[in-house]
């Protein structure tokens, strides 16, 4: 079995310091081969904050994976996020804004679906370019069978509850059935601060979405802190939402699915 984190919306300038304790001392004690962390890294693109998150990162003895969210662009600095809004990113995070991370048959294609600006007043929209989709259909199509495939960005693809829910990034139904025929097995994703699991059923292809709530935020949107655990097996996949509550994570729900020739379907929530 394969053991990934995958963890988002930790807003370090924003965030619960006992959740972060507790999500350090799940992960750095847990079996997992590697974290994905799909964005708003910081509340506010601050200095500092990326400081904290970097510090928080070197800690994790495993692996990781990184991209930016739309809250990781410098809030207060209009002229920055216009000339140059991922540097505080690639100084302290990951020079790579669109990374893969290829341990073992775990292969996961990063990218990042931030934007410095948008037409219109609303700047935490996502998207992802023709030129990102593409890119990341041939890495995805190159890797052997028998691999885990995953896409990890922060934007939703499926709606959710609430305003950060319904910001769907644009043509998520060409995306998902895009990724799904390139062999990817699993889109990671945040945003939302909903920790959940769905099947997106294409033409020929299914693909499971994972959708990881706030790690440690304290802006909660109604729910608590959340993580997922997925845990892979050619022939199914499981994913678990991990809860904060009292001071540590615990396991509130578990989807599971089943691979049948390479078409996924969902058996159980618990």
């Amino acid at each position: 079995m394969l053991r990934f984190i995958h963890i988002s919306d930790t807003h370090f300038g924003a965030s619960d310091p006992e959740a972060i304790r507790a999500l350090g001392f799940e992960i750095e004690t847990s079996s997992a081969a590697a974290v994905v962390l799909t964005g708003d890294i910081t509340q506010s693109g601050r200095r500092r904050e990326f400081q904290a998150a970097e510090r928080f990162l070197s800690r994790l003895p495993m692996p990781k994976l990184v991209v930016p969210g739309n809250h990781d662009a410098p809030v207060y600095s209009v002229a920055e996020r216009l000339i140059d809004p991922w540097r505080r990113f690639r100084r302290y995070i990951a020079r790579e804004l669109n990374p893969v991370l290829s341990i073992g048959r775990l292969y996961v294609v990063g990218l990042n679906s931030a934007r410095r600006a948008q037409i219109g007043l609303d700047w935490s929209l996502g998207a992802l370019s023709g030129r990102q989709r593409k890119a990341a259909g041939e890495r995805l199509a190159s890797v052997q069978n028998g691999a885990l495939k995953a896409v990890a960005f922060h934007h939703p693809v499926l709606p959710g509850p609430g305003r950060a829910g319904a910001a769907v990034i644009p043509e998520a139904g060409e995306i998902l059935e895009g990724f799904a025929q390139a062999g990817a097995d699993l889109i990671l994703t945040g945003h939302a601060h909903i920790g959940d699991a769905k099947l997106y059923v294409g033409g020929r292809r299914s693909i499971i979405v994972s959708s990881a709530g706030t790690a440690s935020s304290t802006r909660i949107r109604g729910e608590a802190p959340s993580f997922n655990v997925v845990d892979w097996r050619p022939e199914s996949i499981a994913v678990s939402v991990y809860r904060y509550k009292s001071g540590a994570f615990l396991r509130d729900a578990r989807h599971e699915f089943s691979c049948e020739r390479g078409f996924w379907k969902r058996e159980a929530t618990a």
